[in-house]
């Protein structure tokens, strides 16, 4: 059981062992505090997910207290797990403080407008995060466009996927603007099955033509999408 793979994480903290896969297991918040506990003293896993369990916002809580000084993690995956705004809350206080995570997997949960507030709260001023995962979630236009202007204050953020949530007008215009700020970062964005009409549809496909740093955009229709770059040339 968890105990036991706890307790091997523990036995050697410095084995090879760079990700972690723990995927629809049965996991829940008190199995989740043992093994966040002996991932706090590894130092190599680099990637871990946690995807299709029972965290709930207290398992989320009890990870991000252990591991908020890591600086070996890069990778969270916390999909399809029962999250609401309480995840979200502990999850920005780790973004606070937690200067390696690069991705951070949030879809298939219940995070909602306040959620999507109190991440945006801390994505200014965070370092690491690249690539945020919020698709299939409770997010209303105003979840949507307090992203898009914390989007816009940090151009590392690279890949925003926000598919199957409720995006709509007022939400498409606001991430259009980002798109066409000379500051953003952003490569990729889904708004795939995000209740647009055809007017938000051409708002958005026309400041992905004129951003300085989007390659793909998604919107659920092969007639809103820009095509994905070219491969790169093989080496002969």
């Amino acid at each position: 059981g968890v105990k036991a793979w706890a307790a091997a994480l523990r036995s050697d903290p410095a084995a090879g062992l760079s990700r972690l896969e723990l995927v629809g297991v049965g996991l829940h918040a008190e199995q989740v505090t043992h093994l966040s506990l002996a991932l706090r003293h590894n130092r190599t896993i680099q990637y871990v997910d946690l995807g299709h369990n029972k965290l709930t916002d207290a398992g989320v809580e009890a990870f991000t207290m252990a591991l908020f000084r890591s600086n070996t993690l890069l990778g969270l995956s916390v999909r399809d797990n029962c999250l609401t705004f309480g995840a979200t809350r502990a999850l920005a206080c780790f973004l606070l403080k937690n200067s390696s995570l690069h991705t951070l997997d949030l879809s298939h949960n219940a995070i909602d407008n306040r959620g999507a507030q109190a991440l945006a709260g801390v994505l200014p001023t965070n370092r690491s995060l690249t690539h945020l995962n919020l698709s299939h979630n409770l997010l209303g236009p105003e979840g949507s466009a307090v992203l898009a202007h914390a989007v816009l204050a940090n151009p590392r953020i690279r890949h925003i996927d926000l598919a199957g949530n409720c995006v709509s007008e007022s939400g498409a215009s606001e991430w259009a603007a980002a798109l066409r700020a000379p500051g953003c970062g952003l490569t990729s964005l889904n708004l795939a099955h995000t209740t647009l009409d055809d007017k938000s549809g051409a708002t958005l496909l026309d400041a992905a033509v004129h951003s300085t740093s989007l390659l793909v955009l998604d919107l659920g229709s092969p007639l809103h999408q820009t095509p994905p770059p070219p491969p790169p040339p093989q080496q002969p």
